[in-house]
């Protein structure tokens, strides 16, 4: 802000403030930062700061790696992964969507995905996530502008979206992500936070050399006139216009200046206001703000985005050290919240997951090979493989077991035994189908942490479904924010839902409710689980047997912890199926055909059920 006091003018500089976020209760729009715009200033940051942009850029570039990739042993699965992944619109692919998706992640700290409902099925787009403000009664609002642009009483277009939800019935709805940060429950603060005043100083810095070159005279030097002040503002504008057109200017800069004065007296004086050391003091800031910016932004080391720095020797091993230390700590965890999201729609989708980012590297870390280096490195059956595929001859690995198949029952028997714990040792409080959440992980409780104002929600919907966030904030005296926070976490965890209208308690919601009824709920409890056989289960057919593991399974009885089940092996491993169907968790003893059908279903006719149990 530029103000005037006698005949000088003096510019004050602003500071930076972290945004503030609040309701605007007459639009229903969540505020975030000064005029709604703290996201425009972010991407504003991007564009003026070159070792910001170079940063942003290149961290993308090693995110999005190779693109997106499905590989599945199964042929029919395979195929429908790849079509999947090259079909999410009607104009682009997924690597399309995703290059997009990581671009807002690393400004903003989120990204959003539009979802559209149609005849055939739905349809995935980006959504610009700066353009996205949270609705204070639930869903988002869109705008492509949210900022007055200097004009008074300004109302921006914008169309209310509401919150995707697997099983709702919106044409459109959007999934949006932000990480968590402490204190800033509803909108996410970028990674580089901590360096905005750097990225921010980055930018006046080029600003100040560049008016150096345009003006033969800078802002540190003030030149005084010795003959009298002007009789008015519009005389001192004439004189300013005139001094500028003949004297600065990239065009007239290191020119020489003729003055012509009476006597010394009248001569015009020049002073320096900040010294003569200015490109001096600007070069040694500008190496701060650059290293400040770096860090700000999680980087290991700058020589991976192509800036080398004193000290550095910029040798292949310190080059790939550097990478894979970037990987590890940045790279792969901001991959997979993006896989998470991207897979929970294709398991919705497909009924099955696993797209993963083709990894990449820098050009210095890929080291030559020689095929005797590879060879020495593979074991025998990838070395068949390998053979196989280069010759066309058929190697045969030896698979069959040398023991009679009730040998081997006997044997899984004693293998499993050994693992889990004896029912006999703990009483059953409570039982139930397995409950899996937005990853399909199952939903278990942690009463140790579990979060007294998340009860309280879910006992005030269990009793008045038709309750508003305004409403369940009243009666719990806590801020609207807060439940909005609360709320989202439970719906993501799959414990509520919302159809617009009503609240509804999900299965996992009551039977958290249950648990906390028991009347042994503060002794101690653990979460097991136990291999049943489904209730639905169809009849064998006449002279039909189960499986090997699911009889030998059966035949124990045994409880087990998530994580030893992980252990366990079914007797299809044997047989080359693909890891889909060897998996115990998902699949139990493997795929099944009910008699009298040609449908394959992806488990047997066993279940997982969790139970809470207490020891004796």
């Amino acid at each position: 802000m530029a103000t005037t006091q006698d005949n000088q003018i003096f510019i004050q500089l602003e500071s930076y403030q972290t945004p503030i976020v609040k309701e605007h209760k007459q639009s229903g729009v969540v505020y975030f930062g000064e005029e709604n715009r703290f996201p425009d200033k972010m991407i504003e940051l991007f564009n003026e700061s070159a070792t910001h942009n170079s940063i942003v850029n290149g961290k993308i570039g090693y995110i999005v790696a190779g693109g997106l990739q499905y590989q599945s042993r199964i042929t029919e699965r395979n195929a429908r992964g790849k079509q999947w992944l090259s079909n999410p619109n009607e104009f682009e692919n997924w690597d399309d969507i995703i290059r997009k998706v990581v671009m807002d992640y690393e400004l903003h700290n989120g990204f959003a995905i539009e979802v559209i409902r149609g005849a055939t099925g739905l349809k995935y787009y980006h959504t610009d996530f700066s353009r996205l403000r949270k609705n204070t009664e639930g869903g988002y609002w869109y705008s492509k502008n949210w900022s007055k642009d200097g004009r008074r009483n300004y109302r921006p277009e914008k169309t209310f979206i509401p919150e995707y939800r697997q099983n709702g019935d919106d044409i459109r709805s959007v999934i949006y992500f932000a990480e968590y940060r402490p204190n800033m429950d509803v909108y996410p603060l970028p990674i580089y936070m901590g360096a905005i005043a750097a990225i921010d100083t980055d930018v006046e810095i080029a600003n100040y050399w560049a008016n150096e070159i345009k003006n033969g005279f800078s802002g540190g030097t003030m030149l005084t006139f010795n003959n009298g002040v002007p009789q008015n503002e519009e005389k001192k504008k004439e004189v300013e216009r005139k001094f500028k057109q003949k004297f600065t200017g990239s065009s007239n800069a290191g020119q020489l200046v003729i003055n012509f004065a009476a006597d010394k007296e009248h001569a015009p004086t020049l002073d320096s206001l900040s010294g003569n050391d200015l490109p001096q003091r600007y070069e040694q800031l500008s190496q701060a703000v650059q290293q400040n910016i770096f860090i700000g932004h999680r980087v290991t080391s700058p020589m991976i985005f192509g800036v080398k720095t004193e000290g550095q020797l910029g040798g292949r091993t310190e080059m790939a050290t550097a990478f894979e230390l970037f990987r590890k700590t940045y790279v792969s965890e901001r991959q997979q919240n993006v896989l998470r999201i991207v897979n929970k729609l294709m398991v919705q989708d497909l009924q099955f997951g696993g797209v993963e980012f083709e990894p990449n590297e820098p050009i210095e870390h890929k080291l030559e090979l020689s095929e005797a280096t590879i060879v020495a490195n593979l074991d025998r059956n990838e070395l068949r493989e390998l053979i196989t595929q280069q010759t066309g001859i058929d190697l045969k690995v030896e698979t069959a077991m040398s023991f009679s198949e009730e040998d081997a029952e006997k044997k899984m028997v004693e293998l499993f035994s050994k693992s889990g714990v004896p029912a006999k040792d703990y009483d059953v409080l409570e039982s139930f189908d397995i409950v899996p959440d937005e990853f399909g992980k199952p939903i278990e409780f942690d009463f140790d942490s579990l979060n007294e104002l998340d009860v309280q929600i879910l006992n005030l919907i269990e009793s008045n479904p038709k309750m508003s966030k305004g409403e369940i904030a009243k009666a719990l005296s806590v801020g609207i924010l807060e439940v909005h926070q609360r709320v989202g976490i439970l719906q993501k965890a799959r414990r509520i839902t919302n159809d617009g209208l009503n609240w509804g308690l999900l299965q996992s919601g009551k039977n958290l409710l249950k648990i906390l009824n028991l009347p042994v709920v503060k002794q101690k409890t653990e979460i097991k689980y136990q291999y049943v056989e489904r209730d639905d289960a169809p009849k064998l057919k006449p002279g039909g047997k189960s499986r090997m593991f699911c009889r030998a399974m059966m035949s124990i009885d045994r409880l087990w912890t998530r994580e030893q089940i992980d252990l366990l092996r079914n007797d299809m491993q044997s047989s080359g199926f693909a890891p889909q169907v060897t998996d115990v968790w998902l699949s139990r003893g493997g795929w099944y055909r009910p008699p009298g059908t040609d449908i394959s279903v992806p488990f047997c006719r066993h279940s997982w059920k969790q139970v809470i149990v207490k020891k004796k």
